[in-house]
């Protein structure tokens, strides 16, 4: 009989989110504005946690990684544009003033350079908690297996957004998550590990640059 996972890693990982998450997550609970104040230290220390947290997740997995010309083109302009963000869409858009007075912790959506900056380390880490779930902790499976399995527990993880999001938020990402989950899980598996990563942050550039660029 095939074991369903490693539980042992599973039980890494979920210790190592909470120590990545919890100093993240909990003060945009506590705090009606969320990050949208945090401070350049506080950014700075808690992208330093996300950045140290990936590394040890990716270290101690046998991850393969398709590091071609074309790979390496598609992360450097995205994250040349991720950089870039902040500046360019003051430039071109408008502060969307109704919709940040109505969502305050929607932190992304201000492109204020201390919180978007810390996201882009935050979002490494996801990806880091990706590829430890596939190649660590779902080491043993088959790939329908693991990619059902990882599929489960990305929707089960976004769910726990309700704690800290709005009902209506929390469960729009938790749907999108499912179809997401797979694609991912796919990319990931045949190495096109830097193609996911764009994806996510690009994900998260068009979400948060549309309200700029909304002229209604």
């Amino acid at each position: 009989c095939q074991k369903i996972m490693n539980w042992d890693k599973l039980v890494f990982l979920l210790t190592v989110m909470l120590i990545g998450y919890l100093p993240y997550k909990v003060p945009q609970r506590l705090n009606p504005n969320g990050l949208t104040h945090i401070s350049t230290i506080h950014s700075a220390t808690l992208a330093f946690i996300f950045i140290l947290l990936s590394t040890l997740l990716i270290t101690q997995t046998k991850v393969f990684i398709n590091m071609s010309p074309l790979n390496l083109v598609i992360i450097f302009l995205t994250t040349l544009a991720w950089f870039s963000a902040p500046k360019l869409i003051r430039k071109v858009g408008t502060f969307p003033k109704e919709l940040i007075s109505q969502k305050s912790t929607w932190f992304v959506v201000r492109f204020e350079p201390r919180s978007f900056y810390l996201k882009f380390t935050e979002i490494l880490f996801q990806q880091a908690k990706f590829l430890y779930l596939l190649y660590a902790v779902f080491s043993d499976l088959s790939l329908i297996s693991k990619i059902i399995w990882f599929t489960l527990i990305i929707g089960l993880l976004h769910f726990t957004n309700l704690f800290f999001l709005s009902r209506r938020e929390a469960l729009i990402f938790t749907f999108l998550s499912f179809p997401m989950a797979i694609v991912f899980s796919y990319l990931i598996l045949r190495g096109l590990v830097l193609v996911t990563l764009s994806i996510h942050l690009w994900f998260y550039l068009i979400w948060a640059g549309y309200p700029w660029l909304n002229k209604k």
